[in-house]
């Protein structure tokens, strides 16, 4: 009777190893331990194997070892189970496999290595000792007759490889054709043609369709041998290399979209060996350098490109190739009239150098340095007072007349000021002024305000325009700053104010006080009579000319005195 100690991570783990131990081995005795350690209640000299679950696998794993009894793991990857292997395990099974799967494993398991562990193969008999070695292994092993290549004789391990056991394959011969794919079943027929005419070890690969229904990709091997009575066979061995077969195609798909990215890109990349000699371009280096790569594979970088070596490259080339780091730089390149920015990255082989034309963005740089400068020079001219700030109060420009005002002003120099408006700089009073200024502007706002300052010489008056910065997307990333004195003007409009007001109380002198003694005298003088000067009444209308005249010289003398006060 097999007994078994199953050693899972929930309840239907447990139900389903038993499920699968009870079908195969209907008299056995299953034992469980759902946590916990393995103890000694079972009665151990029974105990046949341990299974261990993937979740309790580092918990138990040791078992077999300290135990000395075989132990499965049931896990979810081979990388699990060969971790399991190598730490003590020694079999493993991947839960995703069918039950049958998990049967043939079990059973291998039990005839490479029983309770004691020590049983020889000397006490079998030699046919006997060989069908255990056969049925211990993972790798299909077959003999077939060469008149008809029907089977002969199969491994167990046929279950776990095709899907069928050795019954069905040796009853049915065409079931194993039949399930070869159709492009490969010529080829798999011509090897065993091959081994049959020839006596010459013969290899070949197909693709199988499995019991379970997916394709799997098999590599094999057989030779005609000679068998008893002169009946010769073609005996070999079949192995599953679809895992191989897979990563290798990964491999070679990611190897396939990496070159397609550096075929496609427009950035020149190439690499060269320890020697300097080119082992690879892409095409963006062929247009850039205007050379044919096949003309350059194989040949030395700086024989073809000799003025590379008075520049910088040469040089960081160098250093990332003995040092074993990677250098980037800029630098103007002879070869091609550019500038060129190129990372170099060492790697076993040589070195592998990315390079990209960045003549556009030099002239651009250049343009911009350019700007500046004629910019700072216009902007310098001025004795007005020019800034910039930022969303986080660093002053990003300021004129000289800037930055005189403010050492002046805070009686510190310009080192001392820095870049950034701070409290402890300009004080918490200055700066919390100024920052409700230019949320203002902060906010979208262009506008003016006029700031009155106190000082030796009096009052003086300065105009400030503050006007939003806008990036590309249209957002506020800063405020220019614009002041100017207007002490003079405001001065100057004042006097003007001053001189309307004498003007328009001379124009009320004129409207009010002239008008009426003129009226008098016309008046006056059109009582005059002219017929008879000597009469009476033109005495009287004499002397009333001459009182509104004295009356209108002072009017005449008072106009005069607000004119000089105009002046």
């Amino acid at each position: 009777m097999e007994h078994f100690l199953v050693i899972p991570s929930s309840t239907e783990q447990c139900d389903r190893a038993a499920e699968i131990l009870k079908n195969s081995y209907p008299s056995c005795m299953v034992h469980t331990i759902e946590g916990g350690l393995f103890t000694n209640h079972i009665d151990t000299p029974k105990l046949s194997l341990i299974i261990v679950f993937a979740d309790s696998l580092q918990e138990h794993i040791s078992l077999s070892t300290a135990s000395g009894y075989p132990l499965l793991s049931a896990v979810h990857t081979d990388e699990q189970g060969m971790q399991a292997i190598q730490t003590g395990a020694d079999d493993y099974i991947l839960l995703s496999q069918s039950n049958k799967d998990f049967t043939i494993a079990i059973k291998k398991i039990l005839t490479r290595k029983n309770v004691a562990g020590k049983r020889l193969l000397t006490n079998y008999s030699k046919g006997e000792a060989y069908e255990l070695m056969l049925t211990a292994l993972n790798e299909v092993i077959w003999c077939k007759n060469t008149e008809d290549f029907t089977l002969e004789y199969i491994n167990d391990a046929c279950e776990i490889v095709f899907g069928y056991n050795r019954e069905e394959l040796v009853r049915d011969h065409s079931l194993f054709i039949d399930n070869i794919h159709p492009d490969d079943r010529g080829g798999y027929l011509h090897a065993f043609q091959q081994m049959k005419d020839t006596n010459n070890l013969q290899e070949y690969a197909f693709r199988f369709q499995h019991g379970s229904g997916s394709w799997r990709h098999l590599k094999g091997r057989g030779i005609r041998v000679k068998g008893n009575e002169g009946k010769d066979l073609i005996t070999g061995i079949t192995v599953d290399i679809t895992t191989l077969v897979t990563s290798e195609a990964d491999v070679r798909e990611r190897a396939r979209e990496i070159e397609d990215i550096l075929e496609s890109t427009s950035y020149c990349l190439y690499s060269v060996d320890k020697d300097w000699n080119f082992t690879y371009l892409n095409p963006a280096t062929e247009r850039t350098f205007n050379v044919d790569r096949s003309q350059l594979l194989g040949k030395n970088i700086w024989d073809l490109f000799p003025r590379g070596k008075d520049t910088e490259m040469y040089t960081n080339y160098h250093l990332a190739m003995q040092e074993k780091r990677v250098i980037a730089s800029e630098y103007f390149s002879p070869n091609i009239n550019k500038w060129v920015y190129t990372t170099a990255y060492p790697n076993s082989n040589g070195l592998t150098v990315f390079l990209k034309d960045i003549s556009k963005r030099k002239e651009l740089e250049d343009k911009v340095f350019t700007d500046r400068q004629n910019l700072l020079s216009i902007i310098n001219a001025t004795s007005d007072v020019i800034w910039s700030v930022d969303r986080d109060m660093n002053i990003l420009l300021g004129n000289e007349a800037f930055w005189e005002t403010v050492t002046k002003s805070q009686r510190k120099s310009r080192e001392d000021l820095g870049t950034k408006i701070t409290a402890d700089i300009f004080g918490t009073q200055t700066v919390g002024y100024w920052e409700t200024i230019y949320a203002r502007a902060f906010a979208g706002s262009s506008f003016k305000l006029v700031e009155a300052y106190s000082g030796l010489l009096g009052v003086s008056f300065s105009e400030i325009s503050m006007n939003p910065i806008r990036d590309a997307d249209n957002n506020v990333v800063g405020v220019s700053c614009f002041s100017r004195d207007i002490t003079s003007t405001r001065e100057h409009l004042t006097k003007i104010e001053q001189q309307n007001q004498k003007m328009r109380e001379i124009a009320w002198i004129q409207s009010h006080k002239v008008r009426g003694p003129v009226s008098t005298i016309l008046g006056l003088a059109q009582l005059f009579n002219i017929q008879q000067p000597h009469d009476e009444t033109n005495q009287t209308v004499l002397e009333g000319i001459k009182e509104t005249a004295q009356y209108l010289d002072e009017v005449i003398k008072e106009i005069v005195n607000k004119a000089k006060e105009i002046e």
